[in-house]
């Protein structure tokens, strides 16, 4: 199962996430992976799954930066 989720990033420190999922090895890992929108390129080359979702942020990649 894949969980996307958009936002516009001020500051960040990976030291101080937390919780039952981060204390348990054997749940696997959870990396933050930043794709910039901008960068057609970057996204098409995303490692994004379902393509179904890949898809549709890439047609839809311009509407999140027209507000910002």
């Amino acid at each position: 199962m894949h969980h996307y989720f958009l936002a516009r990033v001020v500051s960040m420190d990976l030291a101080l996430r937390s919780g039952p999922e981060f204390q348990e090895p054997t749940r696997g890992t959870y990396e933050v992976e930043h794709v910039d929108l901008r960068n057609g390129e970057a996204l098409a080359g995303a490692d994004l799954a379902p393509a179904a979702s890949k898809a549709f942020i890439r047609t839809n990649r311009k509407a999140p930066l027209a507000e910002a």
